[in-house]
């Protein structure tokens, strides 16, 4: 999986990944440890552009779900944990405090608002929208 990212100014230095292709299980962990490279380096505040991306799996849901998490300063489910993984992010779905959602298509919207994720992730249109709301 291709993952860009790129540095953008809101009222806070926002970092922006931008992953291309579909999400899912074979690249996952790629996204995860990008946020974590990104966390490590500084980073508090991530916009994920999701105009690329035109499919999420579940696995692609819980590596945004850890994304947040890192960025809250947890560490995230480990995934060879299975179904406990996806256990755990029911028990804490407010993982989103610095991270942002942008530009998803109509499938991974759908996906995302199936799961709730819309409940505990801001969503915006596009990635403007979501870096001036920081």
């Amino acid at each position: 999986m291709k993952i860009n990212i790129t540095q953008a100014q809101g009222r806070v230095p926002v970092a922006v990944m931008a992953p291309e292709g579909y999400l899912d299980g074979s690249n996952y962990q790629e996204l995860i440890d990008a946020g974590r490279k990104l966390r490590d380096a500084g980073a508090t505040a991530i916009v994920l552009d999701l105009s690329s991306v035109g499919f999420v799996s579940s696995a692609g849901l819980l590596a945004i779900h850890s994304i947040g998490l890192l960025l809250r300063g947890k560490q995230p489910p480990d995934p060879e944990y299975g179904w406990g993984a996806f256990h755990a992010m029911a028990n804490d779905p407010g993982a989103a405090s610095n991270l942002r959602l942008a530009g998803p298509g109509p499938l991974v919207t759908q996906t995302l608002k199936k799961v709730g994720y819309d409940a505990y992730f801001e969503i915006y249109p596009d990635v403007a929208s979501a870096v001036a709301a920081f």
